[in-house]
C-alpha cells in the first residue's frame, strides 16, 4: 500500500496514527511543511520500504527504523549520525543531503 502526500503543504508535526497503517509499503510526506520529529512508532511499521521525508522541517533524533529501507531525509537533522541509520544493512538508497550530522 502506498501514502503519497507529497506536494500538499501539511502543516505541523508527523501524526503517530500513520504507523498504525501495517501494510503501509511507500509513505511520501516531501516537500510540506511539517515539523517536530519523526514518531518512534514508524519503527514499529513492518512493511515500510520506502520513507520519503525530505524537504521539510524535521529536527531532533532518529529513533528505531526497520533495516530493510529507502530512505530519503534531506531535512534538518543535527548532531552525531543516529545508530538506527548505521543499523540500517539492507538498505538500498539513502539521500540524507542538507543535514548536519557530525
Amino acid at each position: 500500500m502506498n501514502l503519497n502526500m507529497s506536494w500538499n503543504n501539511l502543516i505541523g508535526s508527523i501524526p503517530p496514527s500513520l504507523s498504525r497503517l501495517q501494510k503501509l509499503t511507500n509513505l511520501d510526506l516531501q516537500v510540506n511543511n511539517l515539523t517536530g520529529q519523526i514518531p518512534d512508532s514508524f519503527g514499529a511499521m513492518d512493511a515500510l520500504l520506502e520513507l520519503q521525508l525530505g524537504k521539510n522541517r524535521l529536527s531532533g533524533v532518529i529513533r528505531s527504523l526497520r533495516t530493510k529501507l529507502q530512505i530519503a531525509l534531506n531535512l534538518n537533522f543535527e548532531g552525531p549520525t543516529p545508530d538506527s541509520l548505521k543499523r540500517l544493512d539492507a538498505l538500498e538508497v539513502s539521500d540524507l543531503s542538507n543535514n548536519r550530522f557530525t
